[in-house]
């Protein structure tokens, strides 16, 4: 059995286990039990983060199925306070499948991060999810942050109603590798409420990266203003967006607590 050290961090109750160390060395079943409230030490996400160099670093990132996610606005903040905190940088990167992100710390309490140039993907494949989608939701937009995201008016924000339809989108057959679904409330131009269900994860309380999608497609489709407070269960979010640029997402990062957890 051997044992790895591991920090707890949360993003408005977004959280994650943090590990400086090489996911190589953890089964999916593993991964599993870690994630697992129950069984394990409980997360939405698992980032294993490794050195490139003396200002980059390497990230992957886990769902709690498992599954790997390109990115994670929430994480990528998290992620990056940690780093400021073990190294005492604040000038680095960190790299993931989707790209190198730069983040910008505010204060000891908020971390700016730009995100991937947002992509709008083709809703022609869509036509089947159609038939299935209830009436309680108008399609907004369909667009990747390196991750894929499908953004909808919703007139509902029940938890129940949020894990049923979010769990049949996302695991729909016209997704093959998932998606993220977002569940928006327009309250002004520049503030929305949101509600996400992940792929691999379930609904959680925040997700930066389905909230920058939200305001991307809000504006967009010019329902909102570049700059956009989003309100979630736990606290808000902030992004800022103008065409041909990449996203830019404002929050806090929190510790929970560090430990060692033991694997097989």
């Amino acid at each position: 059995m051997k044992s790895f050290a591991f920090t707890k961090m949360h993003a408005l109750g977004n959280d994650f286990v943090i590990l400086f160390n090489d996911p190589k060395h953890f089964q999916v079943t593993a991964l599993q039990q870690l994630a697992d409230r129950h069984i394990g030490i409980g997360c939405d996400q698992i980032l294993f983060i490794q050195p490139i160099n003396a200002t980059q670093f390497n990230c992957h990132i886990y769902n709690a199925d498992g599954t790997q996610a390109e990115q994670c606005g929430n994480g990528l903040r998290c992620a990056a306070k940690l780093i400021f905190t073990s190294f005492n940088l604040t000038q680095f990167s960190i790299c993931t499948s989707a790209g190198e992100f730069f983040p910008t710390f505010l204060n000891d309490h908020l971390i700016s991060m730009g995100l991937s140039h947002p992509t709008f993907l083709d809703v022609k494949s869509l036509e089947e999810l159609w038939q299935s989608v209830p009436a309680k939701l108008e399609f907004v937009s369909y667009l990747s942050l390196g991750n894929p995201h499908i953004i909808f008016l919703s007139t509902d924000l029940s938890a129940p109603f949020i894990t049923h339809t979010g769990r049949m989108i996302s695991t729909h057959a016209a997704f093959p590798q998932g998606v993220n679904v977002g569940f928006m409330q327009i309250l002004q131009p520049d503030s929305i409420t949101l509600r996400t269900y992940e792929r691999g994860a379930g609904p959680t309380f925040a997700c930066g990266s389905n909230a920058s999608a939200a305001v991307i497609a809000g504006i967009h489709t010019r329902m909102l203003a570049n700059n956009v407070n989003v309100q979630l269960t736990l606290g808000a979010l902030n992004v800022q967006w103008q065409a041909d640029l990449p996203v830019v997402l404002t929050g806090p990062a929190e510790f929970v607590y560090k430990g060692d957890y033991a694997v097989d």
